[in-house]
């Protein structure tokens, strides 16, 4: 059940923040804007996947469950600290049409 509701948060996530890039980051830009988007979201995953098994074999796997969860949760809601997330103009005018 919690995968699936984590699956159903991924989701919403993701179509907010693709609206949220494209309304806000000017079109010649956004290639490169989310190429270093994903690099941030990718880069430490390397690291995790080293790190967690170890600590799991010493403290076993729920405190690890825990932790990770707990950080996550800290680490989305810190966004909220941020002046300019809540500040976040919302874009009202549809796309340009393209002129053929």
């Amino acid at each position: 059940m919690a995968a699936f509701l984590g699956g159903c948060g991924l989701m919403v996530f993701n179509t907010l923040w693709e609206t949220t890039l494209q309304s806000n980051v000017p079109g010649d830009r956004l290639s490169r804007v989310s190429a270093y988007e994903w690099l941030g979201s990718m880069a430490c995953q390397p690291l995790g996947m080293v790190l967690v098994p170890v600590i799991a074999l010493r403290t076993g796997p729920e405190p690890v469950l825990y932790a990770c969860g707990l950080i996550m949760l800290a680490m989305s809601l810190a966004q909220l600290l941020l002046p300019d997330v809540r500040r976040l103009p919302v874009a009202t005018s549809a796309p340009a049409e393209s002129k053929a």
